[in-house]
């Protein structure tokens, strides 16, 4: 299971304070799961400036969206050599968990506030894809009980998007528990699911975060 960004958001997705700087060309690619185009583009794209901080951080999500965690770790740490920059940190901080380097992904993460200029909505993105890698790395309490705790905490306009990762959680956690035969388990999270606010305002998410989606 994963969960990352720009993957199949609407293309006509309203843009969010928030930006990520991807080629045109590569964010399409992501977005129809061609990830050995959008490889293939920013290879070339490194190739021509092997100075380019964005696209060793560009590649580096493409890696991990390919489970390819030690390259996705090689391209994070590049891209942060060359300029330390938010999504810089970002996926080096992805990339760690894939490798099951919690500890070392933490620091990541946090090194990863000092880009964010002090914006909100920023802060949030960047919390909530910290829980996210945390999840996939097996951190499942502590993940929950952050994305819980980061809904009780901000804005209200800013719950959806933690009430939809959350719902995500509970459908994964349910699925695995429903694997193991652990029926009540597994009741238990569906039925959490199905309770979230998240399922009756699927639409709101969208023009709330561009870059930011559920995928698996």
């Amino acid at each position: 299971m994963q969960i990352w960004t720009l993957t199949t958001l609407p293309k006509d997705a309203p843009k969010e304070p928030l930006k990520i700087t991807i080629p045109t060309a590569v964010r399409d690619a992501l977005i129809n799961g061609d990830l050995s185009t959008a490889d293939t583009l920013l290879t070339q794209e490194i190739s021509t400036d092997t100075n380019n901080h964005n696209s060793y951080a560009n590649r580096s999500l493409v890696m991990a969206r390919k489970n390819d965690w030690d390259h996705a770790l090689d391209d994070a740490i590049k891209s942060v050599t060359i300029q330390p920059s938010l999504m810089g940190y970002i996926f080096k901080g992805i990339a760690l968990c894939g490798k099951g380097y919690v500890r070392d992904a933490r620091i990541a993460f946090d090194l990863a506030f000092m880009f964010t200029n002090k914006d909100l909505k920023t802060i949030h993105f960047l919390l909530l894809v910290k829980a996210i890698a945390l999840f996939n790395s097996d951190q499942h309490e502590e993940a929950m009980l952050f994305v819980q705790q980061l809904a009780a905490a901000c804005p209200n306009d800013d719950t959806l998007a933690c009430h939809v990762v959350e719902t995500y959680f509970n459908i994964q956690l349910g699925i695995t528990a429903l694997n193991d035969a652990h029926h009540d388990e597994a009741v238990g999270h569906f039925t959490a699911a199905t309770c979230s606010s998240a399922l009756s305002s699927a639409g709101a998410i969208d023009s709330m975060y561009k870059d930011f989606v559920v995928a698996s």
